[in-house]
């Protein structure tokens, strides 16, 4: 439902997924029987617990996903039905692919099945590539990328700034931001002395996996124009990008004037249909390794639990030490 997992059936078995009311996924109810997750920082499934806190499948994989290990008094049942692993992903155990509810992944050939299912006006962009090649450092839900659609206004000539409001959606989390520049902006105006505008702008994103990939300093450069109504275009460049560019935005409204300019946008997010994980686990892995973490999630806490077991001491994972002073 909206791409949230629910559950699933086969033959007499049946997997109920368990959400919290942010929507993280904490475990699972198999035939009656309920059972929880222990994520590490990334979002990976790295155990899990049956309801009397006992830890019975422990996962291992490697940087790009592939299964290592799968141990633990019930890795031949419950660690083989269980199908939520890497990054939170569900994995087929029989293909030993991962369904991002728009393509499979192979975590061992380290590529989509197929092509992005957006169309991409950067020709060199790798349309099958997970991540960006950088499986460590960022995770890629849907398979696919960000799209915007808003207004936008500029007075190049006059003042050099301008402001966007756009929706935001990276077919998983939905958002409204703003961007605007004005400081730390060079805009160099040609054919004409004014260039004042307001109107509609679309934008499609392949170099952003998350709305919150947008988030901060852009440069762009592009041009606009036209007696009465104007029409521009501008190319995209995100921090810290390999490709050639990472986006484009098309603008056409009211105005006057020509220009060719080269701005830096700063966006910011203003609502989220969710939120952004990455920011919460920081404190916990900014010393370790940078992630895109979907973050872990408490069981029910069971009063005859014994709080010595080995999950509090941290040898699983930080995060709970760090957030719930188990």
């Amino acid at each position: 439902m909206n791409g949230t997992l629910l559950g699933q059936t086969k033959e007499n078995d049946t997997i109920v997924f368990l959400y919290d009311e942010k929507a993280n996924k904490y475990g699972f109810d198999y035939n009656g029987t309920k059972y929880y997750y222990i994520f590490n920082v990334q979002g990976d499934v790295i155990g899990i617990l049956n309801q009397a806190g006992q830890k019975i499948v422990s996962y291992t994989y490697d940087p790009w996903g592939k299964v290592l290990s799968v141990d633990g008094s019930e890795a031949s049942t419950i660690g083989q039905i269980n199908p939520i692993r890497y990054r939170g992903y569900y994995y087929d155990t029989e293909t030993g692919f991962y369904y991002l509810q728009s393509r499979y992944y192979d975590p061992t050939v380290r590529r989509f099945l197929n092509a992005d299912t957006l169309i991409l006006f950067d020709k060199k962009a790798d349309l099958f590539s997970y991540c960006k090649n950088s499986p460590v450092n960022s995770i890629d839900p849907t398979g696919q990328t960000v799209l915007s659609i808003g207004l936008s206004g500029n007075a190049t000539a006059i003042w050099g700034i301008g402001v966007s409001i756009q929706i935001v959606t990276d077919f998983n989390t939905w958002g409204i931001q703003w961007s605007h520049s004005g400081d730390n902006i060079t805009e160099t105006p040609y054919g004409g002395i004014l260039d004042v505008g307001v109107g509609a702008a679309l934008g499609i994103y392949w170099g952003a996996d998350t709305i919150y990939d947008m988030e901060g300093y852009a440069t762009s450069f592009g041009a606009s124009g036209g007696p009465g109504w104007y029409v521009g275009a501008d190319a995209i460049w995100l921090p810290d990008s390999e490709n050639i560019f990472d986006g484009i935005q098309i603008t056409a409204g009211g105005g006057a004037g020509v220009d060719i300019h080269s701005t830096q946008n700063q966006t910011h997010t203003i609502w989220a249909s969710a939120p952004n994980t990455k920011s919460v686990a920081s404190a916990v892995v900014t010393a370790v390794k940078p992630a895109v973490p979907i973050s872990p999630v408490r069981p029910p806490h069971n009063p005859s639990m014994n709080r010595d077991y080995a999950m509090y001491k941290m040898y699983d994972s930080l995060y709970y030490k760090e957030h719930y002073g188990w």
